[in-house]
């Protein structure tokens, strides 16, 4: 039998578990972005935002905008600190 460690653990998320399939999770993302037909939105909310990857992406893309991350867990929040050091973090549970 195969031994499967949960990605979520004693309350909250484990990063480094997270980013093992950090590919397969940002894919389907970076194919929405795509498909976004804007061109500056003033304020962008990344909900669950995880590690910061997509945040990041969403930086990028509309440099302008106010950006701000939201997620539960503060082990993700502060792997996205490090992921963005410049960007806006918020805990909440969503």
């Amino acid at each position: 039998m195969t031994t499967v460690t949960p990605i979520r653990g004693s309350g909250d998320w484990d990063p480094g578990r997270y980013l093992e399939f950090a590919d397969e999770r940002l894919r389907p993302a970076v194919d929405l972005l795509a498909r976004i037909n804007m061109d500056a939105p003033a304020v962008i909310y990344d909900l669950g935002c995880g590690t910061g990857s997509v945040t990041a992406l969403l930086t990028r893309r509309w440099p302008l905008a106010w950006v701000t991350g939201v997620d539960s867990s503060p082990a993700m929040l502060a792997a996205a600190r490090e992921t963005l050091p410049q960007g806006h973090w918020q805990a909440a549970d969503i």
